[in-house]
């Protein structure tokens, strides 16, 4: 038999272990991904996007309170008379600090940062509808309180105004609250939406006339603004460093959180096929993945029944899961029926059944698509070919494997042999292998099969009927297409009579009388 090796463009198995992770809707599974890439450390340009996120996020929040202190420092003790004020020079200040800060607090901890404390860090503790929510309220409350006396507007038409400022503040509390409720830049991303969002709702309703802010100075208020500010920045500072020393404290061991929160991670990634998935964990060879990986080996070798396969798609026990898709994958093209079927009926892994059958098409389409001239299916003498199946309404997939009985996995090498189809009631033998020739015995195969040329040595009119009416109900398109290419060989001692050979004229493309 041919051993064929699939040959795909290197990628990092940690890559591939990612997506995995990120895709996969086994969360069992999910959390053993994990484990191989958790103590992993981080990659630099991960985190030098953390520190000029979190840097410009919080040197923002910590330069608008420096700024606001001195400016209000003449009249400290006099709160009614605070002002609120926007400099650039101790924003921008507070923004590179910010990150001067994240570069220092990363240099002396840098060999500490793995992806299992990292990604605490970075996963929301709730359910995103809530870390949305919630920020949405406190920017909405912030804005509610500065917007009487937030100054900086933007004029549409001199039709229309509207206070810059006031969204801006409520994105910001709002990010930081996001923060204290999940993870640090996914709290931040939900916090500065959801907040900018309830900043521009209540900044729309102030445009009207019946709202009360038009009817409220902002010197009856000033002074809130700046308390405000301080008191969200040191609230956040202190439970910022109780966040963190929490999440640092128990040592990533809460995974819970992390699978929790994978969603949101590398969302522009694609799922890797399962092919691509078995690779990377044979490179990474974790300890406990070995006992895993060794039953996976045994049950290639002698795999089980597609049906129990199948079945144990909704096994209990995450191994049992893993194993059977890994095994139908190995198995290819000969289980893409029943999956179809199983996929036709209600089922909750309806989702699995597709990825795995989109795996199968790859996996078969890298490994056989170059060789479809040369690799015959020992069984059926058909050669391989691209089968396409329905999935789901307008999907379908291509995959690869035996025209005839759809296996990928058993072929031979064809390349320099010739078949021929013979019709001779002497011939005892099913096949005959000689010369770079295979000569197959129709009256012992008694089905259709490629060939390229037809011997008819000692047959009946009724056997050479019978024959071409095979022929002419042969449903394979391929086979079809080749029929007036192929030469008929009669023997010269086999007596057809003129009108079975007229016959033969009508579906092969040459028919000729010779002596053997």
């Amino acid at each position: 038999m041919v051993e064929v090796v699939v040959k795909t463009p290197e990628q990092k198995w940690e890559n591939i272990i990612w997506r995995e992770w990120r895709n996969c809707e086994d969360r069992t599974y999910a959390q053993k991904l994990f484990e191989l890439v958790a103590d992993r450390p981080v990659k630099i340009p991960v985190i030098l996007v953390l520190i000029i996120l979190g840097g410009l996020y919080f040197g923002l929040t910590g330069g608008l309170l420096i700024g606001n202190l001195i400016a209000n420092k003449e009249v400290f003790f006099i709160v009614e008379e605070w002002k609120l004020v926007w400099d650039k020079k101790f924003i921008l200040g507070g923004i590179f600090g910010g990150i001067f800060t994240g570069f220092l607090i990363w240099t002396l901890t840098f060999n500490l940062w793995t992806w299992k404390r990292f990604l605490l860090c970075m996963v929301p503790r709730v359910e995103p509808l809530v870390l949305f929510i919630g920020p949405s309220i406190v920017g909405f409350l912030y804005t509610f309180f500065y917007s009487p006396f937030c100054k900086m507007k933007i004029d549409l038409g001199n039709s229309l105004s509207f206070n810059l400022a006031n969204p801006l503040l409520g994105s910001l509390f709002g990010g930081i609250f996001g923060v204290l409720i999940g993870g640090m830049i996914i709290g931040m991303v939900y916090g500065i939406v959801g907040g900018l969002g309830g900043g521009l709702i209540l900044e729309i309703f102030s445009l009207l006339e019946f709202s009360p802010f038009s009817k409220i100075s902002s010197e009856q208020l000033s002074g809130g603004s700046v308390l405000g500010v301080i008191f969200v920045f040191f609230f956040g500072l202190v439970m910022g460093v109780f966040y963190i020393f929490l999440v640092w404290n128990n040592k990533g061991e809460n995974l819970k959180w992390i699978d929790y929160g994978r969603i949101l991670w590398f969302w522009w990634k694609k799922r890797p096929t399962l092919f691509e998935v078995e690779k990377a964990l044979y490179k990474a060879w974790s300890k406990d993945w070995i006992e895993t990986l060794s039953l996976l080996d045994k049950n290639k070798a002698e795999p089980p029944s597609s049906e129990v396969l199948i079945l144990n798609l909704e096994s209990p026990d995450w191994q049992e899961r893993f194993l059977a898709r890994h095994t139908l994958l190995y198995l290819g093209g000969e289980v893409v029926e029943p999956l179809i079927k199983k996929l036709y009926n209600p089922s909750p892994i309806k989702n699995t059944i597709i990825h795995l059958l989109q795996s199968i098409a790859y996996e078969t389409k890298e490994r056989l698509a170059s060789k479809v001239d040369r690799l015959i299916c020992p069984k059926c003498i058909v050669h391989v070919g691209a089968n396409q199946v329905k999935i789901k309404n307008q999907t379908y997939i291509t995959f690869y494997g035996c025209r005839s009985c759809y296996q990928s996995r058993d072929f031979q090498d064809f390349k320099n042999i010739k078949i021929i189809v013979v019709l001779d009631l002497n011939l005892t033998k099913d096949k005959i292998l000689e010369n770079e020739t295979l000569k197959i015995n129709w009256f012992k195969f008694k089905k259709l099969f490629d060939f390229d040329q037809i011997e008819i040595l000692q047959a009946s009119d009724e056997d050479v009927e019978r024959f071409c009416i095979q022929i002419g109900n042969d449903e394979d398109l391929l086979r079809r297409k080749r029929y007036k290419k192929i030469s008929c060989i009669i023997g010269k001692n086999c007596n057809l009579t003129q009108e079975t050979i007229n016959m033969l004229k009508n579906i092969f493309g040459e028919v000729v009388i010779e002596n053997f």
